[in-house]
């Protein structure tokens, strides 16, 4: 039997990373509205509950990254509100680029974040080589207001450089779209799919990859390659599309769903990944083999 000082063991030799995604700040904000509306006081009040939580729990993370669509409207105001709270955190958070985000205000909230002008990292880690990716599409150099995403001949050639540059090592690939579709709805692309397949298939050490976007928690597998979504972290996520649901009556459905964050732990052998859904979390005690309620509950415990 594994003893608790072993098996605290095991967890420490694991590498922790946390992720974020699809805050959509603003998004409780009709045109001229402020940020005390009622629906956006909410939102904001979740992400302050999300950032107490991983600070709480998971304060031996590596580091946190939001996967995209930080805002909902792309506003200078929701980036500020966005840095000042993960400040708060004893790890960096980094960030990606998504399809709800603007450029400009992007560019000047995180010009850390930006490598030969597009939103795109390479985070070494002895766990492995985190490659941060812009999947946002582009159109003569602005950002296109679709929801598909897309990969440009200039990004392949960044990607291409880093896999060569650590070939050999576990590579894990974050980025905002998914590069493929996730249900029985064919109508979302993603531009130049077949190219950066066919590009990470062939490095051969490409383990996983982390997407938003989506508004709902599934894993699967793309070409070999793991790859997983999340929910929105603080918003409104995605109905599941059903067989009773037709093309006519609109893809994309929302519900008032619970939200939850990505724990992922990594070592040479397991990628695993941990939803924590941390609205309402309440630890309870255990003794003489019943679950009860901790009496001191209230006072934090």
């Amino acid at each position: 039997m594994t003893s608790v000082k072993d098996f605290r063991a095991r967890i420490f030799m694991l590498r922790k990373f946390l992720q974020i995604t699809d805050l959509h700040l603003g998004v409780g904000l009709a045109a001229g509205g402020k940020a005390g509306d009622l629906r956006e006081r909410e939102v904001r009040r979740r992400f302050r509950a999300l950032v107490a939580h991983m600070g709480r729990w998971h304060a031996d993370a590596v580091f946190c990254v939001c996967l995209g669509d930080i805002a909902h409207r792309g506003d200078a105001e929701a980036y500020a509100f966005f840095k000042r709270e993960v400040s708060r955190l004893p790890f960096p958070c980094r960030v990606l680029l998504g399809n709800h985000d603007g450029w400009e205000a992007f560019s000047e909230a995180f010009p850390d974040s930006i490598e030969g002008g597009f939103v795109q990292a390479a985070v070494e880690d002895e766990a492995g080589v985190f490659l941060l990716l812009d999947s946002v599409a582009r159109g003569e150099g602005e950002l296109l207001t679709h929801i598909e995403g897309g990969f440009c001949e200039a990004r392949l050639l960044w990607l291409r450089e880093k896999l060569a540059k650590y070939a050999g090592r576990d590579v894990f690939v974050v980025m905002h779209h998914p590069p493929c579709s996730l249900d029985a709805w064919e109508s979302e692309g993603f531009d130049g799919a077949g190219a950066f397949r066919a590009l990470l298939e062939g490095q051969g050490r490409v383990r996983y990859i982390f997407c938003g976007h989506y508004h709902r928690p599934l894993s699967g597998m793309w070409g070999g390659m793991g790859l997983s979504c999340l929910h929105s972290s603080v918003s409104h996520q995605t109905i599941l599309p059903s067989a009773g649901q037709n093309e006519e009556a609109g893809r994309y459905r929302y519900c008032d769903e619970a939200r939850s964050y990505g724990v992922l732990w990594l070592d040479g052998e397991r990628v695993l990944l941990h939803h924590v859904f941390y609205e309402g979390m309440e630890e309870l005690g255990y003794a003489e083999g019943v679950i009860r309620r901790r009496e001191n509950t209230a006072q934090g415990e």
